[in-house]
């Protein structure tokens, strides 16, 4: 009640000196950007989504759309401060990703459509495609900041990292069958009694005799049975939604949904990284990726390395055998090898 009245109190203020003299356009928008605020720090998400959606969508400005995907990750349960609470429980022991699983919302994500899943993805994809970025095109680091100003895209690179920081972690806690435990080891395939219920020890099932020369083995088989997979001992061990090779179009979905998280979360890391002395120490997370970059390359799919739209890669690699065999390889390399 304390905080309903308080915020009615602001909006109050703010209305009558929004209305007691006259304005431009921009001020009303600042305005509204404002209004949503205020709903966000009481932790109304609805209220500030519907405030924000009921001007005109604002592509270019940076503000607008940073709240706007605030608002989308608060309607996922996504709160900053718990996620530097997670950050800081993450330990010199286990495996780097696969305490990202262990993170408060990871076990939130229940089913491949879970709704908090949805909205944290519609946060990520307001930034990602900010500047009116077309979603069937790449949508790099230098795309925005060709659009916004030097300050503004560094910072909806900083918010980028943090909001696919956490949806790797559900992402990874249900594909990977984590327990979810927070005193868990972070290894994947633990196995889940309760729902999510799983069993799997891979994320996905893979033809095993598709060429991957980069281990001791020079196909898939070869590499899992003699690389660092973890419990992924077996091409036909993955997660029931992905328990085929011949991917569906709703498989190639899930699957692409990895890889563009992954992809522009390296991406989004390597530029705070590079530009923000708060984040250097970061740069052991991208630099544990060198050998997974490096058996990419040698096994040809730098193309699916370098795709950041996820219709792009839906169109690119899920048409025909080709290109799921590369779906294959990216999965083993990026997420078999590093999920462990």
């Amino acid at each position: 009640m304390f905080i309903s009245q308080k915020v009615n109190l602001l909006l109050f203020c703010l209305i009558f000196s929004f209305f007691g003299c006259g304005s431009s356009e921009e001020d009303k928008v600042s305005f509204v950007i404002t209004e949503a605020e205020i709903f966000l720090n009481a932790s109304d998400c609805n209220s500030a989504l519907t405030i924000l959606k009921n001007i005109e969508y604002q592509k270019t400005n940076a503000r607008y759309l940073q709240t706007l995907a605030s608002a989308y990750a608060c309607k996922s349960s996504f709160k900053e401060t718990t996620l530097f609470t997670n950050l800081g429980n993450i330990s010199a022991g286990g495996t780097l990703l696969g305490q990202f699983t262990k993170f408060t919302t990871a076990s939130t994500m229940t089913s491949t459509d879970d709704i908090d899943f949805l909205n944290m993805q519609s946060a990520i994809d307001t930034l990602l495609y900010a500047g009116g970025l077309l979603t069937s095109n790449n949508p790099s680091v230098d795309s925005r900041a060709g659009i916004f100003s030097p300050d503004d895209a560094l910072s909806i690179s900083t918010q980028l990292f943090y909001l696919m920081f956490d949806q790797i972690g559900r992402y990874g806690f249900f594909y990977g069958c984590y327990d979810g435990l927070s005193s868990g080891d972070g290894d994947k395939g633990k196995g889940r009694a309760a729902d999510p219920v799983c069993s799997n020890r891979c994320f996905a099932n893979y033809t095993g005799t598709v060429s991957l020369p980069v281990g001791l083995g020079s196909n898939i088989s070869g590499y899992i049975g003699a690389a660092p997979t973890g419990s992924c001992d077996g091409v036909s061990a993955g997660h029931t939604s992905l328990a085929a090779t011949d991917y569906n179009s709703s498989q190639i979905t899930i699957l692409c949904q990895g890889v563009i998280l992954m992809n522009n979360f390296l991406e989004v890391l390597d530029d705070i990284s590079s530009n923000v002395s708060a984040f250097a120490g970061f740069k052991v997370v991208s630099d544990f990726f060198d050998t997974p970059k490096a058996n990419g390359a040698s096994a040809s799919i730098s193309d699916v390395m370098d795709t950041l739209s996820q219709s792009k890669c839906e169109s690119d690699f899920g048409v025909d055998t080709a290109g799921k065999e590369k779906l294959m390889k990216y999965f083993v390399l990026f997420y078999e090898s590093t999920f462990l």
